[in-house]
């Protein structure tokens, strides 16, 4: 077999099995797990391609000119700066976690650009196979909805079981969203049998995009089909194409998926589950209403006041989650102590506040620039007509994921990132092959960034196995913090420590659960050393500030310990473990007055 052939290959192999990839030994069933199947699919990928490069002077691409495209040096400059920048990371590990997932994107994208530019063919079968899985983890969602089968998945079982194999139904239709140019692709490029698989993939996917009711979702999917419509009419004017914004094949798209699918989604969840109110998920989002629509204004505001003072360099890597909370807030749902935000649902804010303003705009034109160069391609006169659908279909797949990101949080998820970074390489291969918008940057080299790339590659692959084993002892403390076998707690939690993983999913300190198995085994003295050091790293965490302040009351501390509850209560309002021990306290000392106020 040639190298070509074999770096095809194992292309769709890694597509038809990374969604379907889950493991229930661990809290988050498929990111870490999934994270270590594409680091060994890019040793592999980018190793074929450095020794393929090593061995042909002259190839059928000349592959240094994939990253002549601006693109490549904002996305470059977005991973040199988080890395640069990794030292201001509070907890090192997670840090580390999100910058080798964003290096990760970065190599994935070149990977599959090379692998594109060496045929059309290539192009063809990643459609197919995209078309092929979003087809079978829609029917997977759909088995799951009706109660029929896969409810045993490992996910998030919220108000009902419904994400396939994604964990999460935000993320099951923001997957099924990014898989839609690969289907209309199909639909309009093909005939016969794939045109039918692929139209089944469509018409399920947007059935089940519909009843998750995931409304940044609906609005991307809105933007993508007004992108669509409007880039063909670009598209129609430079060809000097008579049917204007509305082709056929677009017609008939609408007409027997679309519609269809919208009808048919409303029936089915009405039918199946009838307190899954579709309609006032609609209305609230016309009217801007909703507490979780709140909520997020709330997360937004607290977010761009991170931004503001910290302007230059943000808060660190993995950092958003320690500060935001200390904000606290008595609308937010997390005013209970027990429920704490990971993240602001938005990409763009996110980024900025953790790395600051300049790396955001890395990350923000690196989206830009590739969104212009598949339009300066797209009116170009020299693209076939099928390369013209295709770039139309990924720029408005494109704009939906930018949508998406204002509202949520796709950067996160590796699936999705996946998808991403094959949408991106589409336009930027069209864009290289017709020598669209490239620069001059004389200093690098593909064959320097493959080795920068696949080194990258395997301390990825390193990390991301020893943080597996880390996170399965996570989930074995917390089973064992259940039962209240507290020996187990602690030794689960030294092992997870070695792991690189001292927080949980939670971003609540390791050490905290170290802390309640040595106060369970009335060992107070090393439950407030374990307490103190879960304090330095989540100094906002209601829990730890309740726990802390509870062994100082019992170790005569009083002053630290009123200290510390009152601010667990100024940060959760509503958290009645802090409230109850605040008060007790304050009737302790005979401070009735203030002790009535809670």
């Amino acid at each position: 077999m040639g190298l070509d052939k074999l770096k095809k290959y194992t292309l769709l192999a890694f597509l038809m099995i990374v969604p379907f990839c889950l493991s229930s030994a661990v809290m988050d069933p498929a990111r870490t797990l999934r994270l270590i199947i594409l680091f060994f699919y890019l040793i592999t990928g980018l190793g074929l391609i450095f020794y393929q490069n090593s061995q042909t002077r002259n190839g059928s691409i000349d592959r240094n000119k994939i990253l002549r495209n601006p693109t490549f040096l904002f996305l470059g400059s977005f991973c040199l700066a988080e890395l640069i920048l990794l030292p201001r990371s509070i907890v090192l590990s997670t840090g580390v976690y999100v910058v080798l997932q964003d290096f990760a994107l970065l190599a994935f994208i070149i990977l599959i650009m090379d692998i594109v530019l060496d045929s059309n063919t290539n192009k063809i079968l990643i459609f197919k196979t995209i078309t092929t899985t979003s087809l079978l983890v829609g029917a997977i969602g759909l088995l799951q909805y009706s109660n029929l089968a896969f409810t045993d998945i490992p996910g998030f079982k919220g108000w009902n079981i419904f994400h396939s194999t994604m964990v999460n139904k935000n993320i099951f239709s923001i997957s099924l969203m990014l898989s839609f140019p690969f289907s209309l692709g199909l639909i309009i490029l093909e005939y016969g049998f794939w045109r039918v698989v692929a139209t089944a993939s469509l018409f399920i996917s947007l059935v089940c995009i519909v009843i998750s009711g995931t409304r940044s979702v609906w609005l991307g999917v809105a933007l993508m089909f007004l992108s669509i419509i409007l880039l063909n009419g670009v598209r129609n004017k430079y060809i000097n194409n008579k049917q204007g914004l509305f082709t056929p094949s677009l017609v008939q798209t609408a007409c027997f998926v679309l519609l269809p699918s919208l009808v048919l989604s409303f029936f089915i969840a009405q039918q199946l589950k009838p307190e899954n109110d579709i309609i006032g998920r609609v209305a609230s989002l016309i009217a801007i209403e909703g507490e979780t629509i709140s909520n997020r204004i709330l997360l937004w505001q607290n977010t761009l006041e991170i931004i503001w003072n910290n302007m230059l360099f943000g808060i660190g890597s993995g950092n958003w989650a320690y500060s935001t909370a200390g904000l606290g807030s008595d609308q937010f749902l997390s005013s209970s102590g027990i429920l704490m935000y990971q993240r602001p649902h938005n990409d763009f804010l996110w980024i900025s506040s953790e790395n600051g303003l300049i790396v955001g705009a890395f990350y923000l034109l690196a989206f830009v620039t590739c969104f212009l160069s598949g339009y300066k391609t797209l009116i170009g006169k020299s693209l076939r007509d099928d390369e013209r659908i295709t770039i139309i279909l990924m720029l408005s797949t494109l704009a939906a994921f930018m949508c998406v990101s204002l509202f949520s949080f796709p950067k996160e998820r590796v699936y999705v990132n996946v998808l991403l970074g094959l949408i991106i390489a589409m336009i930027l291969a069209a864009a290289t092959k017709h020598s669209v918008s490239l620069i001059r940057l004389p200093i690098l080299s593909i064959k320097s960034v493959l080795v920068v790339l696949l080194l990258t590659s395997v301390c990825g692959a390193g990390f991301f196995g020893l943080r597996f084993l880390g996170e399965k002892n996570i989930k074995k403390m917390l089973i064992a913090r259940q039962a209240g076998d507290w020996k187990s707690v602690i030794s689960h939690a030294n092992n997870s420590q070695k792991f690189m993983c001292p927080i949980d999913h939670t971003s609540t300190p390791v050490s905290w659960y170290k802390g309640i198995a040595y106060f369970g085994l009335e060992n107070l003295n090393r439950a407030m050393v374990e307490f103190e050091m879960a304090y330095g790293i989540n100094p906002n965490n209601p829990q730890v500030l309740n726990n802390l302040a509870t062994t100082y009351q019992l170790a005569g501390n009083t002053p630290m310990a009123l200290e510390l509850y009152q601010k667990a209560v100024n940060l959760a309002p509503h958290f009645q473990d802090a409230l109850l021990n605040l008060t007790t306290l304050y009737c302790e000392q005979g401070r009735y007055s203030e002790a009535s106020k809670f």
